[in-house]
């Protein structure tokens, strides 16, 4: 029972987790975007450089964000068919 409940409380996390990488990445997406507009309407080349570095950070920790989202969700996934094997598997018969 109290692998159960563990599990349980690791799952919640793992999904609370997704929903956070969620919004993250639409954080990271509107500083982008903001960047990019930045960057298109200034007439100062140091400006610009400042932009494209920031833009650099952003699209690295878009890569960081995915891979960590992709990564839980696949393993929530895997979690999930294999409970659903073992409750088809294990299902009590009762005549």
């Amino acid at each position: 029972m109290m692998n159960s409940v563990m599990t349980k409380d690791t799952n919640t996390k793992a999904k609370l987790k997704l929903k956070e990488l969620e919004e993250f990445k639409q954080v990271l997406e509107k500083a982008s975007e903001q960047f990019c507009w930045a960057m298109d309407f200034t007439s100062f080349p140091q400006i610009q450089e400042w932009c494209g570095k920031a833009l650099d950070v952003i699209e690295e920790l878009q890569t960081e964000v995915e891979y960590e989202y992709y990564y839980i969700d696949s393993q929530l996934t895997d979690f999930d068919y294999e409970l659903a094997l073992f409750c088809s598997e294990n299902e009590v018969k009762v005549d």
